[in-house]
């Protein structure tokens, strides 16, 4: 009979492997308790079936015995080269699983491991914010204060952890009357945009001939990637990211330009 300390490095190897693997990463981390000590078990279990396999195949080669001797004599509890052997098998066998993902195989990515994730537990909010990251699509958040930014959803959500703020790329804000909360338009950054357009490529002109009158025999592309990766930096799109806290917001919905400029706009 193993000792019980013997079945923690299998117990600690499914939890690795669970947390890593993504078809169960989200799941895992989103577990707490009962359930989490059980998923872990459930694969520690099946790594520590597989260790007992795999010993029990490789164990007629003298190599193996050898192995078994030296391990042994310096971990003497029975069982413990399988328990050991579970544990580095769930340990590492995560990482060329995920490979098959990342190579085309839809079901083991990541991508879909978040989207079946967020599905089942299907909350509203995060359903949203999906499909308008996904689809993207101007999404459309007011805040208790009344104001109303409208914008692209930049960055993505894990969706292991609770949401605390979204992240917004603003194309305009308003805010809502305090007599029928009706949309109100007033900054379109649309033309804020523009005008850093025109900005960038005058400042992008200026480094490139910089540039070429300070090393006239580089590279004529070498300076243009050189300049446009310097004068991007002033450019960054974080200079104009909205952090919006979730318990701020009133209500998020996808914005459609069009609907609201021909139903609503004049009514505004």
């Amino acid at each position: 009979m193993p000792q019980f300390n013997l079945l923690l490095p299998p117990l600690l190897g499914g939890f690795i492997f669970a947390s890593c693997w993504y078809p169960l990463r989200y799941y895992t981390l989103r577990s707490d308790g009962y359930r989490l000590i059980f998923t872990s078990a459930i694969a520690g279990l099946f790594f520590l079936m597989l260790a007992c396999v795999v010993t029990a195949v490789l164990w007629p080669l003298r190599l193996c015995q050898d192995f078994s001797a030296w391990w042994h004599f310096f971990f003497p509890p029975e069982g413990s080269g399988r328990s050991a052997l579970a544990f580095i098998l769930g340990a590492i066998s995560w990482w060329p699983l995920n490979q098959l993902g990342k190579r085309g195989i839809p079901w083991f990515s990541d991508q879909m491991a978040v989207d079946r994730e967020i599905k089942r537990k299907s909350d509203p909010l995060e359903l949203l914010l999906r499909k308008a990251l996904g689809a993207k699509k101007l999404l459309s958040v007011s805040m208790k204060s009344s104001k109303v930014y409208i914008g692209y959803l930049k960055s993505n959500f894990n969706p292991a952890f609770q949401a605390e703020s979204i992240s917004l790329i603003p194309m305009y804000s308003g805010h809502r009357t305090a007599e029928t909360k009706e949309l109100v338009i007033d900054i379109d950054y649309d033309t804020v945009y523009e005008a850093d357009r025109e900005r960038f490529n005058l400042l992008l002109q200026e480094e490139t001939d910089k540039a070429m009158s300070e090393n006239p025999t580089a590279n004529p592309s070498t300076i243009s990637q050189i300049a446009h990766e310097k004068v991007a930096k002033q450019f960054e799109s974080h200079l104009y990211e909205i952090i919006l806290p979730i318990a701020e917001i009133q209500s998020v919905n996808i914005f459609d330009v069009e609907v609201y400029r021909q139903h609503f706009e004049a009514q505004s």
